[in-house]
């Protein structure tokens, strides 16, 4: 499992200076950056080209970014955490209400381990458009799912 981790200084606090800013830190690295989102506190981007995937996220007190190769991956999935649910509660409530965190799991080669990338936390982020969220993930799902090495598979 090839996982770059690096620090990531320069997280502003308005969303044009950020963008800049990660293609700032994706040039540095000689990554090239076509697509790139913001989700909340943290921010995903992609380069096909060469099969790396971008994630800065900020924490209370500090800032990092993921950069992860995708050739050493197998499968990208979205991954929901709900919090409990009482009998009777999905009458008067949607599901969507008890939604705790969105995760981007990917799957390495080998059954070698799993990396979740959080998209979304409740408890942070507070009111959001979920369903906005949910096309957002499976938008990124497909982008990752693309730049995922091609697998051959065997014919019975």
């Amino acid at each position: 499992m090839n996982t770059v981790i690096s620090p990531y200084y320069g997280y502003l606090k308005t969303k044009a200076k950020r963008l800049w800013n990660i293609k700032n830190f994706a040039r540095s690295r000689s990554l090239n950056i076509e697509k790139y989102e913001l989700l909340g506190a943290h921010l995903i981007a992609l380069d096909p080209v060469k099969s790396k995937l971008v994630y800065a996220a900020r924490t209370p007190g500090s800032s990092s970014c993921l950069i992860v190769d995708l050739a050493k991956c197998e499968q990208c999935i979205i991954r929901k955490v709900y919090g409990p649910i009482d009998a009777g509660e999905l009458k008067f409530k949607k599901v969507n209400l008890f939604l705790r965190k969105v995760f981007l799991q990917l799957i390495y080669k080998g059954n070698s381990g799993k990396l979740s990338l959080l998209l979304f936390d409740s408890q942070t982020e507070g009111c959001v458009n979920l369903e906005q969220l949910e096309v957002k993930a499976k938008h990124w799902q497909r982008l990752v799912s693309s730049a995922l090495p091609v697998q051959i598979q065997d014919r019975a």
